[in-house]
């Protein structure tokens, strides 16, 4: 999945106490599958805060440093697959 691309958005839920998130995909979302064998899902974090915050080569004030400013924004990410 793709940002951007879904048809309908996940819902995300967060349990600090166990400590678990649960990310729930419609079924719309995944598009015209006919089965979930193999399906692989991307997951990938950014920092959001009235807006994506800006990456540059060095930190400062709201950007986050260690990129260009047209690099791929990615805090965390993890690739899901789905047995076959």
């Amino acid at each position: 999945m793709k940002v951007g691309c879904c048809r309908q958005a996940p819902s995300l839920a967060a349990d600090t106490a166990r400590p678990t998130v649960t990310l729930t995909l419609p079924a719309g979302a995944l598009g015209p599958q006919r089965a979930l064998s193999g399906l692989r899902i991307y997951i990938g974090t950014w920092d959001h805060d009235g807006g994506y915050r800006p990456l540059g080569p060095s930190a400062g004030g709201n950007t986050r440093g260690g990129g260009e400013a047209d690099g791929p924004k990615v805090m965390d990410d993890l690739l899901l697959t789905l047995p076959p």
